[in-house]
């Protein structure tokens, strides 16, 4: 195995449980109306409650910036030491993009990158430059607790009372009372998603496929069965079974 895949592959498995917890918390919350009618909240109340825990912890450990821990910053840190010359044209612009970097900042490194790539007018002199320039910028895009308020809140509520259990007062608590919300977290756990991917590709350590398998997915078909919903009612017209079965399983945004 790889040095880039030895140390991509644990922080891509946190990645992959952590959107499955989140997309287990937005099924539950998706249908709480309904699950709540029943006497069958309680059982989802807990499930959801764990789910987020979980991924509070799983994108914490992703940002964490011990030395020791599979995190966003080992990665970058083992880019920017291994990224050479042979490496910048298996990336495309739109990769970039994904970090955060507008197009007008892309189109700084396109001559060099796989979408215009061309050995005869790649300029190996200007690499030097163009990595440190492209280096600095992602490094600028990593959620800290210092530049990323969600972040901030997530490492706080961690500490208080997911990892410890702290005596704080009242104030302090009603401040946790409410993490950050569910696009907010996936956006950080896409941030550490889109670093796994550029060690993959640069590297050619075969990034690793999602499953087809979707948290969201299979807690909505535990709540349908729950819930005792039919999408294949006789009474209803075939479109009508089909809109519902769209409706119930379609995302929250």
């Amino acid at each position: 195995m790889s040095a880039a895949l030895e140390l991509m592959l644990p922080a891509f498995h946190n990645v992959y449980l952590n959107k499955n917890a989140l997309e287990t918390y937005e099924a539950i919350a998706k249908h709480a109306d309904e699950i709540n009618k029943g006497q069958k909240g309680f059982y989802f109340a807990l499930a959801q409650r764990f789910a987020l825990d979980f991924a509070v912890i799983g994108i914490c450990k992703l940002y964490d910036k011990d030395e020791r821990t599979h995190s966003v910053y080992a990665l970058f840190k083992f880019f920017a030491d291994n990224f050479s010359v042979n490496h910048i044209s298996k990336i495309r612009g739109d990769e970039l993009c994904g970090f955060g970097l507008s197009n007008e900042e892309v189109a700084e490194y396109a001559p060099f990158l796989a979408d215009a790539y061309s050995s005869l007018s790649f300029d190996k002199s200007k690499f030097a430059q163009v990595k440190e320039r492209l280096i600095a910028k992602l490094y600028e895009q990593i959620p800290s607790k210092e530049n990323n308020a969600a972040l901030k809140t997530l490492f706080g509520y961690r500490d208080k009372f997911v990892a410890h259990q702290e005596r704080v007062k009242p104030e302090v608590e009603q401040q946790y009372k409410n993490v950050p919300s569910l696009d907010e977290l996936e956006k950080l756990n896409a941030f550490a998603h889109n670093m796994c991917r550029l060690i993959g590709i640069v590297f050619d350590c075969g990034f690793v496929v999602d499953s087809v398998q979707s948290g969201f997915v299979a807690t909505c078909n535990v709540i349908a069965k729950v819930l005792d919903v039919d999408f294949e009612d006789s009474s209803k017209a075939l479109a009508e079974n089909y809109k519902a079965r769209e409706l119930f399983y379609e995302h929250l945004h």
